[in-house]
């Protein structure tokens, strides 16, 4: 039973960080964040994109895991897991990273 708790928990984090995913990107698209400053801009871009990357990532492990669930297999070791996860959390980890730099940076400038 430890098996299927550690899957389940497996995908609940990665429903929490798809939440924060897509909350990130409300946050990055706002054009009054980014305002005109050019390297605002890219930053903002850059980090959409990882945004991006990172919800993809996160909906092959939800999806993923859904399947090994329904099949009864609670291997938290399997390949599509293991690498859509650390996908989806480098990415979603290196984003924020950049959207935390990109407000020291508009805090500095004002």
């Amino acid at each position: 039973m430890p098996q299927k708790e550690g899957l389940q928990t497996a995908i609940d984090f990665t429903k929490y960080l798809l939440t924060l995913a897509g909350g990130a990107i409300a946050f990055g698209i706002q054009p009054s964040f980014f305002g005109s400053s050019a390297w605002l801009k890219g930053m903002a871009l850059v980090a959409l994109v990882s945004l991006i990357v990172s919800i993809i990532a996160g909906l092959m492990v939800y999806s993923r895991g859904c399947i090994l669930l329904s099949e009864g297999k609670y291997k938290l070791d399997d390949d599509r897991i293991r690498f859509w996860g650390l996908m989806n959390l480098a990415t979603f980890v290196f984003s924020f990273f950049l959207l935390a730099v990109s407000v020291a940076v508009k805090i500095i400038e004002v």
